[in-house]
């Protein structure tokens, strides 16, 4: 079977040093912090500028990527643990983070030992989505390690068929017909 997992807050927790990132990045741009327990993500900086916007993200990859990075994401050791037992060819990992993040974590983990290839996904249309993943696969049916299930909505060939809920990771686990 292929395992597709995500990246932020299903395989990694970085939605604190996301936020920290994001927060820093404004203040010295001048703007107030966003105070908030949700992942702060563009979207929420809608009213800025789309030049000052680019310098905010840029410092924020920065400050997201720097030495101590990883002192604060944690890993999902019981997600790791089933993809590792899965196997390397048979694990895709599907993130919609920047590829320049994505590339600090993957080798901040090690991530590349247990995932064949990388998905690129922004995860605005989750039939677009299936698509590059049956390209990918060439199978009728994956499972799909998630944290937010908004990424699967009205998609009918699916069912929960795992979950793995602790203090810091609210994941299921998805069987998709594709």
């Amino acid at each position: 079977m292929i395992i597709i997992s995500d990246l932020d807050d299903t395989l990694v927790s970085s939605t604190t040093l996301n936020n920290d990132a994001y927060n820093f990045a404004l203040e010295k741009f001048g703007y107030p912090r966003i105070d908030d327990e949700k992942r702060i993500t563009r979207n929420d900086l809608n009213k800025i500028s789309l030049q000052e916007l680019k310098q905010i993200i840029e410092e924020k990859q920065r400050y997201f990527s720097l030495n101590w990075m990883k002192y604060r994401l944690v890993l999902n050791n019981i997600l790791f643990q089933k993809l590792k037992q899965n196997g390397k060819r048979n694990c895709i990992l599907w993130t919609k983070a920047s590829k320049r993040r994505a590339d600090v974590i993957i080798k901040e983990f090690d991530l590349d030992k247990i995932f064949q290839g990388i998905i690129y996904d922004d995860k605005t249309n989750f039939v677009k989505s299936i698509e590059k993943i049956k390209h990918l696969t060439n199978v009728n049916k994956v499972l799909i390690f998630e944290n937010d299930e908004s990424s699967f909505q009205n998609y009918k060939q699916i069912e929960i068929v795992d979950v793995m809920k602790t203090d810091i990771f609210d994941v299921k686990g998805y069987l998709i017909k594709i």
